[in-house]
């Protein structure tokens, strides 16, 4: 599913687009304490179209003189990182009723600027 405008101002929606391939990876780990609580993990996702197949984007700037843009076999899905990780840190003093903890994520930033897309 993709995010597709239509030309009436503030008309967007979600739409079945084409056929995908998804492959990827999990690894996480925990390591747990009485006191102390700490996990890493790591995800790799690969998702493409398959096949490919002409797509009605009349506002897109690489679109042909019909509005059609043309999504080519393993181009890959907009907006979906290919590599993230995260962290997280968490400590409690039951006796004290105190608890904290960190959390951070980070994901590549491929699928919003290098990765192929759209034609060229």
């Amino acid at each position: 599913m993709l995010f597709v405008s239509r030309p009436i101002h503030g008309c967007v929606f979600f739409q079945n687009v084409g056929t995908t391939l998804r492959r990827g990876v999990n690894f996480n780990t925990q390591l747990k304490t009485n006191r102390l609580l700490a996990g890493l993990a790591y995800s790799y996702f690969d998702a493409t179209f398959q096949p490919g197949f002409t797509e009605s984007s009349e506002n897109n700037p690489v679109a042909d003189a019909n509005g059609n843009i043309q999504i080519q076999l393993g181009n890959h899905l907009p907006g979906i990182p290919s590599t993230s990780g995260s962290w997280a840190l968490a400590t409690s003093w039951p006796t004290l009723g105190l608890s904290g903890g960190l959390v951070s994520r980070a994901v590549d930033n491929s699928c919003w600027a290098t990765r192929p897309i759209l034609p060229p």
